[in-house]
């Protein structure tokens, strides 16, 4: 069960992270065919793993994040030198992954030298990318900053995700003048993000002092509505970067509080319709340094994330980092910390919470446990949770333990490798009465090493329910 963090653990966890850089834990970022930071096209390519925060070990700003066929697609920002005293960025490149841990880089999918009415090449600033009908539409801005910062917004298609992209229409799909009818004077025309509707229709967000929205044609490429200003109550503070997504019903938007000049957060705000009013909500996570933070929202296998940009070192030189989210009951979200841990692999020399799996069976869900926590709520028979990359304790004796509820029914919660049905390691037995209070329950089992998939797997009668709040391997 999860509990609040003081402000002491929140510096630590920024700062120190996993010391041992060891085989036994990835940490610190190890690499394979390590992402050069370069500014030539790539003909082929790379491949290079990580394990932890940033995913990509070059500029990386701005992550959009997006799922295509079962394969997550990281569109950013190209942040061009960690001497760079301004935002440059010459071109934009396309990052994809099927398990968080191993990426391949697809090199430069459009640049700034390829957009001919850019009044400055090298402002290539926060991207999105759409799919639909098989094409892949890329959304840029370019900004010009030359006494009066201005900026447009272009569109680009491709036939795949990766790119590369060629621009549609030789024209910004969006001008520098081109504004809502609102009260604020100061709307600066970047980054833009794209949304469809269950109903078909799209959507773009875009603006830095004010959000702002248009439909989009079916085409894609040119507006079928007015621009709209969107109303955000309550809020703290919007200064750019919206991303909209929706879940059960409610339309979330994720924004930057307060941009560069602050110490900055990515914020979201919630609507029973599209267009609004939001209302604030809270806020999702925060680098903790001075300097802006832009990012995104996605849910892979079963698993929601916020993807975000820390500072390496400075905020003209950003990279793409990944965290975890949950929702409440209520569908409000739980702020998380800015880690270096990141995703895609486990610890199991400390407790690992069941509501971070990587992957789930269908049906599977978690619920509240308080402020802060989450459990598996009412794991049935044949369900499964998956949590890959698990590197035990250099002294793991074999044991297992979990913290449980239960409904009454006699089940059991197993234990294997690589696969639900995979190899079988052991099992614990549980059987607690309805209303029974949490319950640490131990086990020993077949002895294993290494780095492995694990999978705990319910069996049981189909009126079996059990809670599992976390399991530790010790």
């Amino acid at each position: 069960m999860k509990t609040c963090k003081s402000i002491d653990m929140k510096l630590l966890n920024r700062v120190v992270f996993i010391a041992s850089c060891t085989g036994v834990l990835i940490g610190c970022n190890n690499t394979e065919s390590n992402s050069v930071e370069s500014n030539g096209e790539t003909s082929d390519p790379e491949i290079f793993k990580t394990g932890g925060n940033p995913v990509i070990q070059e500029g990386s700003a701005d992550p959009s994040v997006r799922v295509f066929n079962d394969k997550v697609y990281i569109y950013s920002s190209h942040d061009l030198s960690k001497d760079s005293e301004f935002w440059i960025m010459k071109d934009w490149k396309v990052f994809s992954t099927d398990d968080l841990v191993n990426f391949t880089d697809h090199g430069i999918a459009l640049k700034g030298t390829d957009i001919s009415w850019a009044r400055e090449q090298d402002h290539c600033w926060a991207p999105d990318c759409s799919e639909k009908n098989g094409k892949y539409y890329f959304y840029f801005p370019m900004s010009d900053v030359r006494g009066v910062w201005n900026g447009e917004i272009g569109v680009a298609v491709g036939d795949s995700p990766e790119g590369p992209f060629k621009d549609a229409l030789d024209k910004p799909l969006v001008g520098s003048f081109d504004k809502a009818v609102t009260r604020e004077r100061h709307i600066y025309n970047i980054d833009p993000a794209a949304f469809t509707d269950e109903d078909g229709k799209s959507y773009l967000f875009w603006g830095n002092g004010a959000c702002l929205v248009a439909e989009l044609n079916e085409d894609m490429i040119s507006f079928n509505s007015k621009i709209h200003q969107i109303v955000i109550e309550d809020h703290q503070g919007y200064t750019e970067g919206p991303f909209v997504w929706k879940r059960k019903g409610i339309y979330y938007m994720l924004y930057s509080q307060g941009g560069g000049r602050s110490f900055d957060r990515l914020d979201y705000a919630t609507s029973g319709h599209i267009l609004g009013p939001y209302q604030y909500g809270g806020s999702i996570v925060t680098h903790g340094l001075k300097g802006n933070i832009h990012g995104s929202v996605f849910e892979f296998r079963g698993q929601w994330y916020v993807a975000y940009h820390d500072l390496f070192p400075t905020d003209k030189y950003r990279k793409t980092c990944f965290e975890r989210i949950h929702y409440r009951q209520d569908g409000s979200i739980v702020e998380v910390l800015a880690t270096r841990t990141g995703v895609g692999w486990y610890n199991a020399s400390e407790k690992i919470e069941a509501e971070d799996y990587f992957e789930k069976s269908k049906n599977a869900v978690y619920s509240d446990h308080g402020d802060s926590g989450f459990y598996m709520h009412h794991l049935k028979d044949g369900q499964w949770l998956r949590f890959p990359n698990v590197h035990l304790p250099f002294d793991f004796t074999n044991h297992l333990s979990v913290y449980v509820s239960g409904s009454g029914e006699t089940g059991k919660i197993e234990l294997y490798l690589d696969g639900p049905d995979g190899i079988r390691k052991g099992e614990i037995e549980v059987s607690l009465n309805a209303g029974t209070p949490w319950q640490v329950l131990e086990t020993e089992v077949d002895s294993f090493s290494g780095i492995h998939d694990l999978y705990l797997k319910i069996t049981g009668q189909p009126t079996t329910l059990i809670d599992l709040d976390w399991f530790w391997l010790f």
